[in-house]
């Protein structure tokens, strides 16, 4: 699956990423981006 996103997207999700301490899917934050 490749997906393809802004830099001001990329900043946020890598923002979620090391905010994220459990394991929630990321299902929802991806498609609103997607």
């Amino acid at each position: 699956m490749k997906i393809e996103i802004t830099e001001k997207a990329k900043e946020e999700l890598k923002k979620a990423l090391e905010l994220r301490k459990d394991n929630k899917p990321l299902r929802i934050y991806v498609a609103a981006y997607g």
